[in-house]
């Protein structure tokens, strides 16, 4: 799919903020009616197994590849299972999934190493902020709402910079373009009524 189509297919930053609002409540609303029915470390693990499939798979289906889902979802399940049985720390699985969530992105969205590298950036800073949501607020849910928020800034990534600043040198040539136009028009118009009157 060429550069053009998959800015077309892209998802916008308010369909970003929403599926990471949704994924805040969800999380919350979770812990709160099922913290008596599971101990708190599973229920850790399931949430962040759960959120960050949810979050993959909404991805999947936005991204302008369409080969390779299913290895991505087997990867991921598979990855989950081993860290759990090797009994890894929550905070390392929710960080191993946002790695994930960082390739997918990578391969699915962008078609330069810069603009993979400037999403990475983005994932530690939105790692950072639901760290410090979290140390402030003491609050679940306006961590993973600040985690996801900033997530969401990815649509801001141009997929492809070569043709990104094209697109950039053909917007300002054409304002250059109206701009003399519209003066051209205006001295036509004068120039007609000087030699009407």
């Amino acid at each position: 799919m060429n550069y053009a189509d998959s800015k077309l297919n892209r998802p916008g930053f308010i369909e970003g903020a929403g599926i990471a609002l949704l994924i805040s409540l969800l999380v919350t609303v979770s812990v709160t009616l099922f913290e008596w029915l599971l101990p708190s470390v599973l229920m850790g693990y399931l949430l962040i197994f759960a959120s960050g499939l949810g979050y993959l798979l909404y991805l999947l289906t936005r991204g302008h590849q369409k080969t390779g889902r299913l290895s991505v979802i087997a990867i991921y399940i598979v990855s989950v299972a081993v860290m759990l049985l090797a009994d890894v720390q929550a905070s390392w699985v929710a960080m191993l999934i946002l790695g994930e969530i960082w390739l997918v992105r990578s391969f699915y969205f962008y078609n330069s190493l810069l603009s993979a590298l400037l999403d990475l950036g983005l994932t530690l800073f939105s790692l950072a902020g639901a760290v410090a949501a979290y140390l402030h607020t003491d609050s679940l849910f306006l961590s993973i709402w600040s985690l996801m928020l900033i997530q969401a800034c990815f649509v801001w990534i141009p997929a492809d910079w070569r043709q990104h600043a094209r697109d950039k040198h053909y917007r300002h040539t054409m304002d250059r373009f109206d701009v003399a136009l519209r003066a051209a028009e205006n001295a036509v118009r004068k120039l007609a009524a000087h030699t009407s009157s």
